[in-house]
């Protein structure tokens, strides 16, 4: 990974600035352009890696993980972001949300970790000219060699390591293991409806079950209950719901979306506790 002192100031944050030097992206090539410059310089960097390219996204997908490297631009136009995205098949994303082949996309994924032009900063310059456009993707090629082959290369062994997690230190494992996979474990979190590490026992839960290891998939689940607990009054429906899909992984059901008879035993079960 570059310094900032290795690249140009186009690059470089406002804040980082010297005194006395400016640089605004307003007049920098247009997403759509600059598209032109990505497939020519990164798509032959990622199917040499064994994706498949379509546009600016590539997939390479087989039984074990779903894989996506995507590129994105910001709302206000002028940066872009490259993200590396994977999925274990068969597991919920964030929310509870089914995600087969078919739907994979970057915002549904288990794990997710943006490239970085330099340290902490994830957006790259487009550039206002051609030549700059090109030297950008020349650059987002250059991390995907450099950062995304070897996050890719440590996902193939995320699932292993996740299902060695002692569920006596699990919390103290898993602070670590966010930020060594990017786990995306956080939408109940950040919307206020339960904490993410009921999410992440839940995934625990579900990995064990897929490997057949019942005991600790009884171990999570007690895990899971007694996260879930204390927002059995604020938030009753989370809290049934996850109730209800480890009373399943104990059945040995690994079905995540709720049906209609589910959603009605929910409905019963919130009345119950509010008479």
């Amino acid at each position: 990974m570059k310094q900032l002192e290795d690249l140009p100031y186009r690059f470089w944050p406002s804040s980082k600035l010297p005194a006395g030097v400016t640089h605004s992206n307003f007049m920098n090539v247009k997403s759509a352009e600059f598209k032109k410059s990505y497939t020519k310089r990164v798509n032959p960097v990622l199917k040499a890696a064994g994706f498949q390219c379509k546009s600016t996204t590539a997939r390479r997908d087989d039984a074990k993980l779903l894989r996506m490297v995507w590129y994105g631009t910001g709302s206000a136009g002028g940066s872009g972001v490259v993200t590396i995205a994977a999925h274990v098949p068969g597991l919920p994303s964030a929310g509870g949300i089914p995600v087969t082949a078919d739907t994979f996309e970057v915002h549904r994924a288990c794990f997710k970790r943006s490239l970085e032009l330099a340290p902490g900063q994830a957006w790259f310059d487009l550039g206002k000219t051609t030549e700059e456009a090109l030297e950008t993707a020349d650059l987002m090629a250059e991390a995907f060699e450099t950062q995304g082959r070897a996050y890719l290369e440590h996902l193939e062994i995320a699932e292993e390591i996740l299902l060695g997690l002692d569920p006596g230190a699990w919390v103290e494992s898993m602070t670590d293991l966010y930020n060594t996979f990017g786990l995306q474990l956080t939408l109940g979190m950040a919307r206020g409806l339960a904490p993410a590490r009921v999410e992440t026992v839940e995934l625990l839960a579900r990995l064990h079950a897929r490997a057949g290891n019942t005991d600790r998939v009884r171990r999570f689940v007690e895990l899971g209950r007694e996260e879930i607990a204390p927002v059995e009054t604020a938030h009753p429906r989370r809290f049934h719901e996850h109730m209800l899909r480890f009373d399943k992984l104990l059945a040995g059901d690994l079905t995540f979306a709720l049906d209609a008879t589910e959603h009605a035993e929910i409905d019963r079960r919130i009345a119950r506790q509010v008479s």
